[in-house]
């Protein structure tokens, strides 16, 4: 697999949007739309990135479907009983798999758990990105997953001969919680298992910016007493788009989601669903003159 997207460096502007199960896929489409109506427009990138929740708003953007979707009247049914301490043990090994020298066989290993998990059906998990079924590839949409079995990453885009919907259900397979999604004889896990925000496809793109819905520091347990890291996850991958000369620029969370969230802990609450959608629309109207200003520059 190539490291980053084929003619990058052709293009301009790209957003990338990361993962962060129904919560924060509900504050980065909250965000986006946000932006969108403040002017910021979005729509206009040239490569579109998305990983787990961010690949199912960044389809949304593409196809320019109606964000808003993801802020029902009711809360959704609840996700299966594991969902409740699967993130922050997860968020610990993947954080672990970024500094390995050998980063595959770490996420082989995720993926190996991800296949024995006991979850929903493949069916039920596709049920999830039933508005994406029989619609055609947009154009410069990037999809990230996780090879369960070989702990080899992809990406997926337009001619790459996958289904939209499947792209998008096994970039959002979060291992212990929905199951690998089989594609041609593969089963394949989260993108984030990989990163949770993959910036680095996007290389030779002048103007970028990278959603991001935790904030870009390690996990707790993983600070000076750890190995030297290989790289940093996230912080690498964007310190070396600025060192190419993109002009990146980085949204997270502020502190009204990092407050509903417990600091990231419920993003998987469906519960919180409607109210991060909220927090997103209102973090966009101050971050829209800075982020307007950097994306107008290309």
């Amino acid at each position: 697999m190539a490291n980053a997207i084929d003619g990058a460096i052709h293009r301009d502007k790209a957003l990338v949007l990361g993962g962060g199960g129904p919560v924060g896929r509900a504050w980065e489409a909250g965000l986006v739309s946000g932006l969108m109506a403040q002017g910021v427009a979005l729509n206009s990138a040239d490569t579109i990135v998305g990983t787990s929740a961010g690949a199912i708003v960044g389809a949304q953007l593409a196809l320019r479907l109606d964000l808003t979707v993801v802020a029902p009247a009711a809360p959704p049914p609840p996700l299966p009983p594991a969902a409740s301490n699967a993130l922050a043990e997860l968020a610990k090994m993947t954080s672990a798999a970024w500094r390995a020298a050998d980063p595959e066989s770490r996420r082989q290993a995720i993926g190996q758990l991800a296949l024995t998990a006991a979850t929903p059906s493949e069916e039920q998990s596709m049920a999830r990105v039933a508005i994406f079924s029989g619609r055609a590839w947009p154009a410069g949409l990037c999809v990230t997953a996780v090879n369960a079995q070989t702990g080899a990453s992809v990406f997926w885009q337009q001619g790459s001969g996958i289904a939209l919907d499947l792209a998008i259900a096994a970039s959002c397979a979060l291992p212990g919680v929905w199951p690998p999604i089989t594609i041609g004889g593969q089963r394949f896990m989260d993108g984030g298992i990989r990163s949770m925000v993959n910036a680095d496809l996007v290389p030779g793109h002048c103007a970028v910016i990278v959603v991001s819905c935790f904030p870009l520091a390690p996990p707790e347990g993983l600070g000076s007493e750890s190995p030297q890291p290989v790289n940093s996850g996230p912080i690498s991958e964007i310190e070396a788009l600025r060192a190419a000369g993109a002009n990146v620029d980085v949204i997270a969370p502020g502190p009204d989601l990092l407050a509903l969230t417990g600091g990231g802990a419920r993003m998987l609450d469906p519960t919180l669903v409607p109210q991060a959608f909220q927090i997103g629309l209102q973090q966009a109207i101050g971050e829209a003159s800075r982020i307007n200003a950097a994306w107008m520059e290309k």
